[in-house]
């Protein structure tokens, strides 16, 4: 961490590597915070407005971010209660979160609720942390990593919108039909 030398053993300034970060800042739109940065906001993707230690996200008012979360994996579940507790209390709160795929970690269950948006396989080389001049590297995961995206009520009705209005109009009401009508035939 700051004032320390950067070591391999520092895993709890990982973060995602640039070009992944993009593709989900595409996806979910621009990001408004970045709720884990170092003191100086060197490891930060959101530069104007990032929480760290000085400015503790446990403590942020989220409403109306749009929040990038890739949390130090050992206080996942801290950051996700908080998260959580935000979006309850301000339904605008959105967020983009990167975690571990921990299934028996004790803060694993408040997952469920958010959307797994995708999960990188074990072996993936995802992340970086601090070298002596830039970032590097830190070589293929030892687990699955998973994003989940915590949507704000306003762009859950957007999604299901848009969803709606990509499905030809035929498809909700034929859709059981059109299911047995392949299980008869299959079973013929």
């Amino acid at each position: 961490m700051d004032g320390q030398p950067p070591t391999r053993q520092d895993r709890e300034d990982w973060r995602l590597v640039y070009k992944e970060f993009r593709r989900w800042a595409a996806l979910h739109g621009r990001f408004t915070l970045d709720g884990c940065a170092d003191v100086q906001g060197r490891n930060s993707f959101v530069r104007q407005n990032f929480c760290s230690l000085k400015r503790s996200f446990l403590k942020a008012r989220l409403s109306g971010q749009n929040v990038w979360l890739n949390p130090p994996f050992s206080q996942a579940g801290l950051f996700l209660r908080h998260l959580l507790a935000e979006h309850h209390r301000d339904a605008s709160v959105a967020a983009t979160v990167i975690l571990p795929a921990w299934k028996t970690a004790p803060w694993w269950p408040l997952t469920a609720q958010m959307e797994l948006v995708h999960v990188y396989p074990a072996g993936t080389w995802l992340f970086t942390a601090p070298g002596l001049r830039r970032r590097r590297s830190v070589g293929p995961t030892r687990w699955e990593t998973c994003v989940f995206r915590l949507q704000a009520q306003q762009e859950t009705r957007q999604v299901r919108q848009e969803t709606r209005q990509a499905q030809p109009p035929w498809f909700h009401a034929n859709r059981f039909s059109a299911l047995a009508e392949d299980m008869e035939w299959d079973a013929g």
